[in-house]
């Protein structure tokens, strides 16, 4: 699980929000620039540390308690649903994995709100995905227990894409660590649950699964995944190392 640093918090609307790069290592043409994560009130607004490079793609995982989420919004850009309201558990919290394709470029503050209870919102900035139709896979479940996946998806599409895992999990007692063959970005705890985000870069075709690590206390979860397919038109892609507020 990442440390959050003290020093890089700041106080949004009763939330922590935290600055930071990425620890997904790039590869095959994909680069996670940057992240940042906030867990607190509802509505909230989140802004990424650095400027936003013109034609990368924005990920954005909501984690809403006692209720749906809604799609995010932000300074320039338009958000399109990849998996939306996956159930955590046997009640009523919700999570969702929304997208922004060929974003713009400048800085860059990205809301949301649920429907009721508070919010957990993570962004990610990513470069080498395709400006249009990246969205590949999805898939989701959700369950009671101490072993948490998503369940695999059908055969991706091509050989290069890049998977994106999102849990939520029902006390902070201990909390998921990433799955086999997955990264994981951040952990956002608050009350009585927390969110998980995990990511890698496929290399084959098959049928990825967001598996993340068992813990020992049994609890509600819900989990989902997708995938987004690598820019293979053979420009050059953009990306770069960000490293935020060290």
């Amino acid at each position: 699980m990442r440390k959050l640093l003290p020093i890089l918090a700041l106080f949004i609307l009763s939330g922590f929000a935290y600055g930071s790069a990425c620890n997904l290592a790039s590869g095959s043409g994909i680069a996670c620039v940057q992240m940042n994560v906030v867990a607190g009130a509802s509505p909230g607004n989140l802004a990424f540390g650095s400027s936003n490079t013109a034609g990368n793609e924005i990920i954005a995982i909501v984690r809403c308690t006692g209720g749906n989420t809604a799609t995010p919004t932000d300074t320039r850009n338009t958000y399109s649903t990849a998996i939306a309201n996956q159930q955590i558990g046997p009640g009523t919290s919700r999570i969702s994995i929304y997208y922004a394709e060929n974003i713009g470029a400048g800085a860059n503050t990205v809301a949301s709100v649920c429907t009721t209870g508070s919010l957990k919102l993570a962004i990610f900035e990513f470069s080498g995905l395709r400006t249009t139709g990246s969205l590949d896979k999805t898939h989701g479940a959700a369950g009671t227990g101490t072993a948490v996946a998503s369940g695999a998806t059908t055969t991706t599409a091509q050989s290069v894409e890049l998977a994106i895992g999102g849990n939520s999990w029902g006390n902070v007692t201990d909390t998921p660590g990433a799955g086999s063959g997955w990264t994981l970005e951040e952990t956002a705890q608050a009350s009585s649950n927390s969110m998980e985000i995990e990511d890698q870069i496929l290399t084959s075709t098959g049928t990825p699964n967001a598996t993340f690590a068992a813990v020992t206390n049994a609890a509600g979860w819900g989990a989902e995944i997708a995938t987004f397919e690598a820019n293979t038109s053979g420009g050059v892609v953009r990306h770069r190392a960000q490293v935020i507020n060290q």
